[in-house]
């Protein structure tokens, strides 16, 4: 492959053309690439490398550069909860607008900037792409205050995070931090000392 083509799929597996342009990707290469098998054409300006399936996260994360993981999503993502949602769930700074979410059912949350921009993380999805998320810290949080999520879904969310992070102290101050700020009335922070023993300082 050529070299900015190797550079690309060195980082995406799955990827729009828009994203092969940043990386100072032709049509032309991609379409040598498709000829030599190295790449297959899933859609209108979709490539996904041979031997790997479609990633629909980082299309996602691709298609929509201002929205975050998150909600249902995220919880996903994270493999909080056994959910099975219809849609994807991401968040965006108010104000934005996009006729194509519908069309890739995409949910769509509106944050002003200083409530949006807290605990987005660059990670990895389980084929290596990258995409942007909320962190779990601030998943768990969310999960935890949003009404509409079932209770049953809450519950094994803050069961599934103290299971991994009972210990982590680091974690467990994040969440204090984050709701210091989105959430500063919230149960949560109780709810883990309780569950935890871990007291916040």
């Amino acid at each position: 492959m050529a070299q900015p083509l190797s550079r690309l799929t060195n980082q995406y597996s799955t990827f729009t053309f828009a994203t092969a342009k940043r990386f100072g990707v032709t049509q032309a290469m991609l379409q040598k690439a498709e000829r030599h098998g190295g790449l297959r054409r899933t859609e209108r300006g979709v490539f996904v490398v041979t031997g790997f399936q479609s990633d629909a996260l980082t299309l996602l994360s691709q298609r929509f550069s201002l929205g975050v993981l998150s909600g249902t999503t995220a919880r996903q993502f994270y493999d909080l909860s056994d959910e099975l949602p219809a849609y994807y769930e991401m968040t965006f700074p108010r104000g934005y607008h996009n006729p194509s979410l519908a069309r890739h059912h995409v949910r769509p949350r509106y944050q002003i900037s200083q409530r949006y921009q807290l605990g987005i993380e660059d990670a990895p999805t389980l084929t290596g792409n990258p995409v942007r998320v909320y962190s779990i810290e601030r998943t768990v949080l969310e999960t935890w205050e949003d009404k509409n999520v079932d209770v049953e879904v809450r519950q094994q969310t803050v069961q599934e995070f103290i299971r991994r992070y009972r210990q982590d102290y680091h974690r467990l101050a994040e969440v204090v931090r984050l709701a210091t700020v989105l959430y500063p009335n919230t149960g949560l922070i109780a709810t883990l000392e309780v569950l935890t023993g871990w007291q916040k300082s």
